[in-house]
């Protein structure tokens, strides 16, 4: 909101995705990247419950990214807006 642009989001989404497979050699968003990890091993060990692992998917499916992604929301919702930094702000300079 506060560049007024999307670019920032979807450099931030590739990052996210980069570390998660190839970065770390989990899956990301379902896909398996056979490759060898450039940062470390964090493949999931057998016998892990699914909701702590997020399973199949990779951690974008477990219940530690959910949580993460909650205590974030709460917290900006919290904090409130950022002055002069609001959605109507991002628009009058468009």
């Amino acid at each position: 909101m506060r560049e007024g642009s999307l670019w920032g989001v979807c450099g931030w989404r590739a990052a996210w995705n980069w570390l998660l497979g190839l970065g770390f050699g989990l899956e990301v968003s379902g896909q398996v990247i056979d490759t060898v990890p450039l940062i470390a091993d964090l493949t999931g060990k057998a016998g892990a419950p699914w909701w702590l692992t997020g399973g199949a998917f990779g951690p974008e499916a477990s219940i530690v990214t959910t949580a993460v992604l909650v205590a974030g929301t709460v917290t900006l919702i919290l904090r409130g807006r950022t002055r002069g930094h609001s959605v109507e702000a991002a628009e009058v300079a468009a």
